[in-house]
């Protein structure tokens, strides 16, 4: 399966009901200063107004829709590779299963008013 042209790895288990959406976006082509720049808006990710909601309903939104958002930078390596590093934005959702196919919708355009 593929989303937008990248490899999607979905993995059957029983969840309870939840479905777990983890998107990584590769971030190794950006200067420290925009690797922090990144890190404080991914923390303010779903918190603050759009061109389509103000911050409340946003908000309100997120929550109906994913119960869980959240976005940050990760750093990853190869096994046993102690020097070097690729940082990613981190976007995890967690949702209701009859939700996923709305909250994947969501990912895809997240700016999109259909989709929030």
């Amino acid at each position: 399966m593929t989303l937008d042209g990248a490899p999607v790895l979905e993995v059957d288990t029983q969840s309870g009901g939840i479905a777990y959406l983890n998107l990584y976006f590769d971030a190794s082509d950006f200067s420290l200063e925009e690797l922090r720049l990144l890190n404080t808006i991914a923390a303010c990710f779903g918190e603050l107004s759009t061109s389509h909601y103000d911050a409340k309903s946003l908000q309100t939104r997120v929550k109906v829709l994913f119960g869980h958002l959240n976005a940050g930078i990760d750093m990853t390596s190869k096994p046993g590779d102690l020097r070097d590093c690729t940082p990613y934005l981190h976007i995890s959702a967690a949702m209701l299963e009859e939700n996923a196919p709305r909250g994947i919708g969501a990912s895809d355009g997240a700016a999109d008013k259909r989709a929030l």
